[in-house]
């Protein structure tokens, strides 16, 4: 299943960062795991061509990884895949002559720009273990529709099983062209 490996590489991206605390060596790569993270996790509960999760199906939940499941998705929703809000900053510093007297005011110009991590380590910590408690459970889903397969497999013959079709996957090679044809909207 495609959640299955979205979850376990949020997961592992979680780990890597967490290993990283508390103070990253290297911003990018702390950044691009938090990014990572966010996005892989996020994909099993938006649209697409697979059926999406729903946070209310793993009972396992607490509320505190409930409000990090939101916290996430709205993250990946604000920040992630849309720059529209205040964890970007963007500023342009000018340098005023003190000088009431000069004919230049300002003296120069410097600009700087910051983003801040997307959640916080404790926040982090939570998704870990929401990521878990997904991947147990999907992985218990996996199970039970294979023992739920196994009599109908069973009935097939070797010649049956090896005249099944085999699906490989999409390679993406127009995506575009998919995107208006309607398959991801």
């Amino acid at each position: 299943m495609g959640y299955l490996v979205d979850l376990t590489g949020a997961h592992a991206c979680i780990e890597q960062l967490l290993e990283m605390t508390p103070a990253p060596d290297n911003l990018t790569l702390a950044e691009a795991l938090s990014t990572a993270a966010v996005i892989r996790y996020c994909r099993c509960f938006t649209s697409g061509i697979r059926q999406k999760l729903d946070i209310n199906i793993l009972t396992t939940a607490s509320p505190d990884e409930i409000a990090i499941h939101d916290r996430m998705r709205g993250v990946r929703d604000w920040h992630v895949a849309h720059p529209i809000n205040q964890q970007e900053v963007h500023a342009l510093h000018l340098i005023v002559n003190d000088d009431p007297n000069a004919n230049d005011l300002v003296l120069g110009m410097s600009s700087y720009q910051a983003t801040s991590r997307s959640l916080k380590i404790d926040e982090f910590r939570l998704a870990l273990s929401l990521c878990f408690k997904w991947v147990t459970h999907i992985q218990g889903k996996i199970v039970e529709e294979q023992i739920r397969l196994k009599p109908y497999v069973e009935q097939l013959s070797r010649a049956q099983i090896l005249a099944l079709p085999i699906m490989d996957p999409d390679t993406n090679s127009n995506i575009k062209t998919r995107r208006t044809q309607g398959h991801y909207k």
